[in-house]
């Protein structure tokens, strides 16, 4: 045989071989888990239940950014109110939306405080978050969840409501004076 037959026997069963040994065999692949029903969240596997809650966890710990951002709104509101009231101004107005503003935002740490209590818990999971109990754990996701929303719609309506306030205000003393 020549050279040139040998060495093309050779590719062809090297390629061969590695083809084979590339194919995973059914028994070695990982295989999806399967979506099963967790009460409030519809089907899902631990991997989403795991990942819905590290989520949330994200969430949550952004939470405290938007918490001391509305603290430093509120401080630097004050100083407002107080060259405001230096320029003889009535800022009665002011001084209750941000005392408003203030209440909104000890709302909302209450609400991040159950969220604390639920990710502190832990309940459903382990240290490392996988899941101990579906179930148990699929409920601790909906607590978080219910928590971390309220807080975001009671900051987002304290604002809401403070910027109208200042708008208000704004118009009938610094627009006219």
């Amino acid at each position: 045989m020549s050279k040139f037959k040998i060495l093309s026997v050779f590719v062809f069963l090297f390629t061969v071989l590695a083809i084979s040994l590339s194919m995973v065999s059914p028994v070695f692949a990982g295989t999806p888990e399967p979506a099963k029903p967790v009460p409030g969240l519809g089907k899902m596997t631990d991997s989403e239940i795991r990942n819905t809650w590290l989520k949330k966890r994200a969430w949550y710990d952004s939470q405290t950014t938007v918490i001391r951002d509305a603290y430093r709104l509120g401080d630097a509101f004050q100083a407002l109110i107080d060259v405001e009231t230096k320029k003889g101004r009535d800022v009665y107005a002011l001084e209750v939306a941000l005392s408003n503003f203030y209440t909104a935002i000890a709302t909302a740490e209450s609400a991040r405080a159950n969220a604390n209590a639920v990710f502190t818990a832990n309940a459903g999971f382990n240290g490392f978050y996988a899941i101990l109990d579906r179930n148990l754990a699929g409920q601790s996701i909906i607590d978080a969840h219910s928590s971390l929303k309220s807080v975001h719609l009671t900051l987002f309506i304290a604002t809401r409501d403070f910027r109208a306030a200042y708008s208000a205000w704004k118009s009938k003393y610094v627009r006219n004076n």
